[in-house]
């Protein structure tokens, strides 16, 4: 007896990928209209501008750059033609000043652009300006929180593209914050919409409540291991000092190493010393700094994809037979890989359109992905990303029975909106 017989699956791949540059967060508690993100940065203007001078605006890595011309006789011409050169940008935010010889510019994201936190640095040549202050665009608001879509059906016709909204499935109304896990819900059924780059709504699997499993990955800049070495108690002059460091990822035993020596001085503080200069001086395949501090080494490793181990001890010779040294080593920081980045998200959207039977190869004979609908992507490079897994049930309905499978809903949204995500 073949159990399966009648049972036709639907299932496909037991989870689901969301990707949104922008969270409908107006259902959150005490959420509202997103606000802008705003910079102001003050730069002082010579009455007389000297022709030739310059004055750059680099944000976020987009460089925008003022040089004096001959028509710029005031301060506040030359402040005029600045805010000209920052608003041809192609980031998205305006540029106003206030003030002339003492000017500050004010510019200004709107909102789902994602610009808090973004770095301003500005600079200048020659003498025209000085006394400058940039201040980055404001961490406080909202943004990039965009206007609320109530119900499914608002979403569906008014929604931005990137944009993530939750509605419930009985009534298609805004899922409130922290309703999702309310037991006076039980049963109930929200579900996500998404709008993809090019415009294209899109659904996730309805989830039943409760949806206790749901956890938040929250985004992490990566860092690489750290450890220190304290030498203590007596070290005889002749007596060899030798500190080895292991690179623990790789596949082959022994590990790959880096050995370093000292004679001993008969001075503990000498010799950390002398071990940080020959470690520093390292050429081949450096992926680490010494410092030392008195009777203290810490070795600093630089590759975060990478874990590593620092071990140390000292040989006794015929002129000190006997070693009263006391070694301690410390890892006082653990290597972890970052979490969230361009290429995470990448990586989940492209194993996202591979389950949807999407190939993302090319080669001769082969069928370019663009010829097979290939959506638009919501991976923005310069978006610091959060992930929400969220661990529920699909019922499939077979012909003689229904069938429960687990169903898994990876949801990738910027870091900003995370918690209120995670909250609904």
């Amino acid at each position: 007896m073949i159990k399966n017989r009648y049972f036709k699956s639907t299932l496909g791949v037991p989870s689901e990928v969301i990707i949104a540059q922008t969270l409908d967060a107006s259902n959150a508690a005490g959420a509202v209209a997103g606000t802008s993100a705003t910079s102001v940065n003050a730069v002082t203007i010579a009455a007389s501008p000297t022709v030739g001078d310059t004055l750059i605006f680099n944000i976020d890595g987009y460089v925008y750059t003022y040089t004096v011309g001959a028509a710029e006789t005031t301060a506040a011409l030359a402040a005029t033609a600045i805010d000209a050169v920052l608003n041809a940008n192609t980031q998205g935010f305006t540029a106003a000043h206030t003030g002339t010889t003492t000017a500050s510019f004010t510019l200004t994201a709107p909102v789902g652009t994602a610009f808090n936190g973004k770095t301003v640095v500005v600079t200048e040549g020659g003498n025209t300006f000085s006394a400058i202050t940039a201040g980055n665009f404001s961490t406080t608001g909202t943004n990039p929180v965009v206007a609320f879509q109530n119900n499914y059906k608002s979403f569906i016709a008014t929604a931005a593209a990137g944009a993530l909204a939750a509605y419930w499935e009985d009534t298609k109304a805004a899922v409130t914050f922290g309703t999702t896990t309310n037991p006076a819900n039980a049963g109930r059924k929200y579900f996500y919409a998404w709008k993809q780059g090019d415009g294209t709504v899109k659904r996730s699997t309805s989830i039943e409540i409760p949806v206790a499993r749901k956890t938040a990955v929250p985004y992490y800049v990566g860092q690489a291991d750290i450890y220190t070495l304290t030498l203590t108690g007596t070290i005889s002059a002749g007596q060899t000092l030798i500190v080895r460091l292991l690179d623990t990822t790789a596949t082959i035993i022994p590990f790959p190493s880096w050995d370093f020596s000292v004679i001993s001085t008969g001075t503990a503080a000498t010799d950390i010393a002398a071990i940080r200069d020959k470690i520093n001086a390292e050429t081949v395949d450096k992926v680490f700094t010494a410092s030392a501090s008195s009777n203290v080494l810490t070795v600093t490793f630089t590759d975060k994809q990478r874990t590593f181990k620092l071990l140390s001890n000292i040989e006794v010779t015929f002129v000190a037979p006997t070693d009263a040294t006391i070694q301690t080593i410390a890892r006082t920081q653990k290597q972890k890989s970052e979490i969230g980045t361009f290429a995470d998200i990448k990586e989940l959207e492209n194993y996202f359109l591979v389950q949807q039977g999407i190939p993302l190869y090319t080669g001769s004979g082969n069928i370019n992905p663009a010829e097979m609908g290939l959506p638009a992507s919501n991976v923005v490079a310069a978006t610091t990303w959060g992930v929400l897994i969220i661990k529920s049930t699909r019922t499939e309905r077979g012909e003689v029975r229904n069938f429960q499978g687990l169903v898994y809903v990876i949801v990738a949204v910027p870091q900003a909106s995370l918690a209120t995500l995670a909250g609904l």
